[in-house]
């Protein structure tokens, strides 16, 4: 259809459109969806129009903010929305102000038709008429089709925003698991005596770590001792002698800690650290009778390295 003043009509106005422009949206959320899938997963039309409706609402707070809404024989076709901005440059001597074309959407049977064109064609003119000789826009690098269409305007690309999409690798106990010998001539303890020798073995089972030490000490007996807790940062009950609960965090890659509870009080304290690959800190900590703390420092080495 050839768009004439007959057949196409724009209006312009400020928030008595924002009910006509919802389609709009959901026609632009889904084109977006479809150019752009490296950008996540996409919110419903739904949500995406209650968070844009939002953002129209803040921005036409500035009183020359306006919707142009195009029709094309009295039929809604499509719609620009558009801002001003105020731009400073600490390097060049730029415009101070420029009018932003946020939004440019035209249904897909009318686009090709020349509603998208009419409305750039309108925007510049209203711009002009306020004494801004700047229009700009952003968009979305893979969106060719909308890239050539501003390119058909005369837009021309000034500035390129560039984004990297980091990987966020989540911490392991991979690391810590293994058989672990005991370095007496490391040892430094505030309570009792260091063993005179020990080994400390930290195994994966499910969904639960288990934890196996052994010792002799200075008088040439020998102990073990194990124990399983869930690695999940949660305090659960645990039966003990000293303790009625527990609770085991894997901090960072490098940091394994556990809190053991008496009736709510902490009563003892682990922080196991890999200071390499092929050695592990233990310091264990708590209270003594007279109000003081205690720290243990034993250091590890994997067997066999």
């Amino acid at each position: 259809m050839a768009l004439t003043d007959d057949t196409l009509t724009i209006t312009k106005g400020r928030h008595e459109l924002l009910a006509e422009i919802q389609p709009f949206w959901y026609a632009l959320h889904d084109h977006h969806v479809a150019v752009a899938p490296f950008k996540g997963e996409p919110r419903t039309q739904a949500e995406s129009w209650q968070r844009r409706r939002a953002e129209y609402e803040g921005w036409l707070a500035e009183p020359r903010a306006f919707f142009l809404v195009a029709r094309v024989q009295g039929q809604p076709a499509g719609y620009a929305f558009v801002r001003f901005e105020e731009r400073h440059s600490a390097t060049w001597q730029a415009a101070p102000e420029e009018v932003e074309l946020e939004t440019l959407a035209v249904l897909p049977a009318f686009r090709g038709s020349g509603v998208g064109t009419a409305l750039v064609d309108r925007v510049r003119a209203e711009a002009l008429q306020q004494g801004i000789t700047t229009l700009s826009l952003i968009v979305i690098a893979s969106n060719e089709g909308a890239i050539n269409f501003y390119q058909a305007q005369g837009f021309q690309a000034h500035e390129i925003l560039m984004k990297q999409h980091l990987e966020l690798s989540m911490p392991t106990v991979d690391r810590f698991l293994g058989l672990w010998e005991f370095q007496p001539d490391e040892a430094r303890y505030d309570l009792g005596a260091p063993p005179r020798a020990g080994s400390y073995e930290i195994i994966a089972e499910g969904e639960k770590l288990t934890f196996v030490m052994k010792w002799v000490d200075q008088a040439g007996e020998s102990h073990e001792m194990a124990y399983s807790e869930q690695c999940d940062g949660q305090i659960h009950p645990i039966q003990a002698p000293t303790a009625d609960q527990m609770s085991l965090t894997l901090k960072s890659d490098t940091v394994l800690e556990s809190v053991a509870f008496k009736d709510g009080a902490t009563v003892m304290t682990a922080s196991r650290e890999l200071l390499d690959e092929a050695t592990l800190e233990v310091i264990m900590g708590g209270p003594l009778p007279d109000g003081s703390q205690y720290r243990n420092r034993s250091i590890y080495k994997r067997s066999g390295s």
